[in-house]
């Protein structure tokens, strides 16, 4: 019984202290709560650090660009195209109609 007892004052003793905001307890939870927010502070200024690195990486590549200008590498190859024998006919036909041709006047 005495155990039994023994325990339950433990219990209750457990109970008061987180319940009831002693000093001790509330330098305790300063503390974790400092160290909480020490923790975030990191993590912002790793995520911080992050961007300012990506930033001067799009600046660059901008800066690259505009110098450079533009490239033909990775574009695809552009089709030339090529007048069938009825789009021929047609252009001179319009051409010769328009008075813009040499031959046939």
């Amino acid at each position: 019984m005495d155990e039994e007892n023994q325990e339950k004052d433990e219990e209750e003793t457990k109970t008061e202290t987180e319940t009831t905001p002693t000093k001790e307890t509330g330098t305790k939870r300063t503390i974790e709560t400092l160290d909480r927010a020490e923790e975030i502070n990191n993590v912002k200024s790793r995520n911080l650090k992050r961007e300012e690195d990506l930033q001067t990486r799009k600046e660059e590549f901008a800066a690259r660009t505009m110098v450079g200008g533009e490239t033909e590498a990775g574009k695809p190859a552009e089709k030339s195209k090529d007048e069938t024998p009825h789009e021929y006919r047609l252009r001179v036909e319009k051409e010769l109609a328009e008075g813009k041709t040499e031959f046939g006047n």
